[in-house]
């Protein structure tokens, strides 16, 4: 790795998604499909990441949650012997148990939080578009709202819960733009938080007291970050800037995780040198961090934001074509500049690394060869061309002075 930290591969897998990392980041998981086509909720040990623990077979696994204690896993589950129905799993991963699932639901579902004791969960049923949360231990629910957005493509895939599991988002696509939605109150319609063409994946903080999320204003325009606060004018909205990832040439922006007084991104640099970077900025301070990932030089296309990063931020593992890696981000990365001293992509020289070039080999005679201030170009004003005296003889013996200049042309008396 360019600038340290520890990196582990894990893999090859025939076909892997959504890793997660456990909350003490003790554990990662992920779906594994294996070669028999069937799907598992698997998880390795940060101690031997090379033994993995598989939970299955399914037809589907889908979403994929740690409790807040870290010793149990709650997914969404399609047997193989059941027709058109899903379930909730949820795993005591101490002992391999599995607790009794929830009742079997529709085709639609989707898991949106658990801490162990509750479990947050959207599911589409003759009765609609429901978002529930409910109490593992005696079934009770505390919270039940049926989402209604009629004509509207209400996308489920993007809705999200806080971690008390008392704050959600929806996002809602008609024509051209998606729109941003915040409830907490389960007695009032939920509140229009912004719109924009398209808003990626976002995160509620730990204490659920911002949501941060990262939209695309328009075509052509710069990918950005907001921080929306759900309990202040439904929804205020404040627009993070950073000198990054407001720069022109930033493909993709993705959340990946958010604490009260920290924000981690993952985006995404596409130019002519490829680079994904982690950026992590104190909200308190102002003081940001830049990692650069190890694995990612040829994978700028990919999604970023849908990788796990462990809750101090100092561990994060992704998907590399079916490897998982897992990487410490513990060596901060300096982006590439103008003024070095280091001969980047789209640069000629930097400063006085000037790439083997010299006034010689530009056409001179002597000199001091410099680089323009913007890396482009050379500065040649420093070097000399010099006029070389020579004497020439002609066809009868008739000698005169002549200039022989580094062109090679000659100029005076004589000759002939």
């Amino acid at each position: 790795k360019q600038n340290g930290g520890a990196v582990t591969e894990v893999g090859p897998f025939v076909e892997l998604s959504n890793i997660i990392v456990s909350p003490d980041s003790s554990k990662y998981a992920f779906i594994n499909r294996k070669a028999n086509g069937n799907y598992y909720a698997s998880y390795i040990n940060a101690s031997a990441p090379s033994s993995v623990v598989d939970y299955g077979p399914y037809e589907s696994v889908d979403d994929l949650f740690f409790s807040s204690d870290s010793q149990k896993i709650a997914f969404v589950a399609d047997d193989l012997d059941i027709l058109y129905g899903k379930k909730i799993m949820i795993i005591n991963l101490s002992d391999g148990m599995v607790a009794a699932p929830l009742t079997t639901l529709p085709s639609v579902l989707n898991i949106l939080g658990f801490n162990g004791q509750k479990i947050s969960y959207y599911a589409n049923t003759n009765n609609g578009n429901t978002v529930y949360t409910k109490s593992l231990s005696d079934g009770t629910t505390s919270f039940q709202y049926q989402v209604d957005y009629s004509g509207l493509n209400f996308l489920n895939s993007k809705t999200k819960v806080s971690p008390d599991l008392k704050v959600f988002s929806y996002v809602v696509r008609s024509g051209s733009y998606e729109y941003l939605y915040l409830h907490s109150d389960p007695n009032q319609a939920p509140k229009e938080v912004a719109h924009y063409s398209w808003i990626q994946n976002g995160k509620f903080s730990n204490q659920a007291s911002l949501f941060s999320y990262s939209p695309h204003k328009y075509s052509g325009a710069p990918s950005s970050m907001f921080i929306a606060n759900p309990y202040v004018n439904g929804g205020s909205t404040e627009e993070m800037s950073s000198q990054l990832i407001t720069a022109a040439g930033v493909a993709q922006i993705g959340v990946l995780g958010f604490k009260n007084s920290q924000l981690s991104v993952a985006y995404s640099l596409c130019d002519n040198n490829i680079k994904e970077l982690v950026w992590i900025k104190d909200l308190l301070s102002g003081k940001e961090q830049i990692f650069k990932l190890a694995q990612s030089a040829n994978y700028c296309g990919r999604d970023v934001g849908y990788d796990g990063i462990s809750p101090d931020f100092k561990k994060i593992a992704y998907k590399i074509g079916n490897r998982i890696v897992l990487e410490d981000l513990d060596t901060e990365y300096v982006a590439p500049r103008c003024g070095d001293n280091k001969i980047d992509s789209g640069e000629v020289c930097d400063g006085s690394s000037l790439n083997n070039q010299t006034c010689s080999t530009k056409g001179f005679n002597s000199g001091s060869l410099s680089c323009s201030a913007d890396c482009k170009s050379f500065v040649t004003t420093n070097c000399v061309k010099t006029n070389i005296l020579a004497t020439c003889y002609g066809p009868m013996g008739a000698t005169g002075y002549s200039r022989l200049n580094t062109k090679g042309e000659v100029s005076g008396t004589n000759l002939d």
